[in-house]
């Protein structure tokens, strides 16, 4: 939101020196836009590249440089297209004989500013209802949600077996031979055996998997 507030606080520096509203946010979001579209470039610049990160790890991590761009691209389009234009629908500013610039916002802006008068005289309850409202999503949240998954799921690591031998065998003898590889590999720990897969290569190859 840096972008919005340096756009805004230009616009009321020339609010104040008695320009028009028009005026005002349009030459606020001028003056500020190459300011805040090189500030917002330089964060871009690092995570673009995120979004190229190869592998299963990329898949997984290529959320949160997408997330970052798209919420930036939407604070740059907010500083300096939205926020202009809402400044300028409800900033109304009338001239009076000797006083200067006085500020008489809408109906909405009256209304915003007197909510946040009594918010104000009461900041305690105002915090606790903040803290009760960020409680009541925490449990929400954990309560209806539909879970969390931190990784993909991935295929586990495989390996084929390539058992060679001379001559011609029958079904019976090719069947004993692969069963004396299968028996040897079980014991090993670090397999993990399932029900094996054959399949017959040519020039009496077999594939254990």
């Amino acid at each position: 939101m840096d972008g919005a507030i340096v756009v805004s606080e230009l616009a009321d520096r020339h609010l104040h020196d008695g320009q028009a509203p028009h005026q005002a946010w349009l030459d606020a979001a001028s003056r500020m836009s190459w300011p805040v579209i090189a500030s917002t470039a330089t964060t871009l610049a690092v995570f673009i590249p995120l979004l190229f990160w190869p592998g299963v790890v990329g898949q997984f991590m290529k959320y949160l440089p997408a997330t970052v761009i798209l919420c930036l691209l939407a604070s740059l389009a907010m500083a300096l297209v939205f926020l202009p234009t809402l400044g300028r629908l409800f900033t109304r500013t009338s001239h009076a004989s000797g006083t200067g610039p006085i500020d008489e916002s809408t109906a909405l802006g009256r209304g915003y500013r007197r909510i946040l008068s009594r918010l104000l005289q009461h900041p305690a309850w105002v915090l606790l209802f903040a803290v009760l409202l960020i409680a009541l999503l925490y449990t929400g949240y954990a309560r209806f949600n539909h879970g969390v998954d931190f990784f993909p799921n991935v295929e586990p690591d495989s390996a084929q077996v390539l058992v060679r031998a001379r001559g011609d065998f029958s079904a019976e003898e090719t069947d004993a031979i692969l069963q004396r590889v299968e028996q040897r590999l079980g014991g090993m720990g670090e397999v993990e055996r399932s029900t094996p897969a054959l399949t017959l290569c040519p020039t009496s190859k077999w594939v254990v998997m």
